[in-house]
């Protein structure tokens, strides 16, 4: 499928999750104020890192094995029904230790251990969010991204309905509830859209677990690992390093820029997952690689390109619409966050070789290198300068990370075969 039309289609999957974020946004902006957005930012950290914990990181190894693989094969079974007893087992294990750990949990990331019940509640759904990643990923290897989309704008919907409903019935619990709650019902959501797929058979998913394939995932479990936990881990860190340097107010002004930023730059991450990490696997040659890579590129200038010029040119009116005036000194924020947000979405893209190269110490490297530095200067800038401080750490790290994978990605592609060859 081309870059075009991917892009419409998850930019279509994404203009309803935005849609849906900006409204709940509003809402919690409205019913939560400034230090009830920061605390909620803390716990959507917490719990998207339990998220990916649970998943045991197999999602970009499932994607590539089930892309190699055709349906009804033995090697596309042993793939999905491994990747989903380690994913249910891994769910299970951290969903316990969530349980116990409950409420020291609650005390650190929260300020209360009156918090501990929801800290529980999001460990026992996890289950629930393993099994339907591995849905999202067979959708996603075998290049279904019209399905794909369906699923995601659906479960977009569901999971913004469910916290804008606990939002207005009990606030900042209510909301925690509700994260926590919509994911059974995102599962049935999928299971009911792929009900008809042929690959929907019970033998896919019931097949022996296989060690060998289990191997397999351990280099791409790695990496996803690594990129997965090492923002949100560094997130919690910074966030809590602000609370306590200023206040709560005013980490939930940063928070407010940073959630703007997850909504827009949610599109490119959607379309690298959907269109670049199979159009790369897939590829076998340089020229196959220099071409996806300048056109996602160009995609990513152009993004961030109308981003900011929005938010530059209109901040009092996106705050105002988005958020409340409570939330107007957030607006000083904008301009060294869309330089930040500027390499990160270069990063992003250029990772992805590394990943489907399996590069795996050099990418690991990166993710877990930079996101350290990141945290490293903010606590060194925000006891002086602030929310300034944490912005310049921010966008300086992001510029070093893009600048470090450029350098790894020509020498990848040094060594790779001049002739394209593109399978498919």
């Amino acid at each position: 499928m081309k870059l075009g039309s991917t892009f419409l289609l998850s930019s279509v999957a994404n203009m309803v999750r935005i849609l849906s974020g900006l409204v709940t946004t509003k809402v919690m902006a409205v019913q939560l104020g400034p230090s009830g957005v920061a605390l909620l930012g803390q716990f959507s950290n917490f719990h998207g890192l339990l998220c990916v914990l649970s998943t045991c990181a197999t999602s970009q190894g499932m994607t590539r094995l089930s892309a190699e693989n055709p349906v009804g094969s033995k090697p596309f079974a042993s793939a999905i029904s491994t990747g989903l007893k380690i994913g249910l087992t891994s769910a299970a294990a951290i969903g316990l230790l969530t349980l116990l750990l409950a409420s020291p949990l609650a005390s650190l990331l929260l300020q209360s251990a009156d918090y501990w019940p929801y800290i529980t509640l999001a460990g026992a759904t996890l289950v629930f969010h393993s099994a339907s990643i591995v849905i999202l990923t067979i959708l996603n290897g075998q290049h279904d991204p019209a399905t794909y989309t369906r699923i995601s704008i659906a479960q977009g919907l569901v999971a913004s309905a469910f916290s804008i409903g606990g939002a207005l019935l009990a606030g900042l619990k209510g909301v925690f509830s509700g994260m926590a709650l919509s994911i059974p019902f995102s599962l049935f959501i999928g299971i009911l859209m792929v009900r008809h797929k042929d690959w929907f058979r019970a033998s896919n998913f019931t097949s022996a677990y296989s060690p060998a394939v289990a191997k397999q995932f351990v280099n791409f479990g790695l990496m996803s690992v690594a990129t997965a936990v090492s923002t949100p881990i560094a997130l919690l860190f910074v966030r809590d390093m602000l609370i306590n340097a200023t206040s709560l107010e005013t980490a939930g002004q940063w928070q407010a820029v940073w959630r703007i930023s997850e909504i827009y730059l949610g599109i490119l991450v959607t379309t690298i997952g959907l269109y670049l990490l199979p159009k790369l696997a897939r590829a076998t040659a340089k020229a196959s690689y220099i071409a996806e890579l300048k056109r996602t590129a160009l995609l990513v200038v152009a993004l961030c390109a109308c981003v900011s010029a929005v938010l530059l040119l209109g901040s009092h009116w996106v705050v105002r619409l988005l958020y409340s005036p409570a939330f107007d000194p957030m607006q000083a924020l904008f301009p060294l966050q869309l330089v930040g947000d500027f390499f990160k979405a270069l990063a992003l893209v250029l990772n992805t070789v590394l990943i489907v190269r399996v590069q795996v110490k050099q990418q690991m490297f990166g993710e877990l290198f930079f996101a350290g530095l990141f945290v490293l200067t903010s606590m060194v800038l925000i006891k002086d300068t602030g929310t300034t401080g944490l912005q310049l750490a921010y966008a300086g790290s992001q510029f070093c990370w893009a600048g470090y994978l450029l350098v790894c990605v020509m020498r990848t592609l040094q060594e790779m075969p001049e002739k394209a060859e593109v399978s498919g």
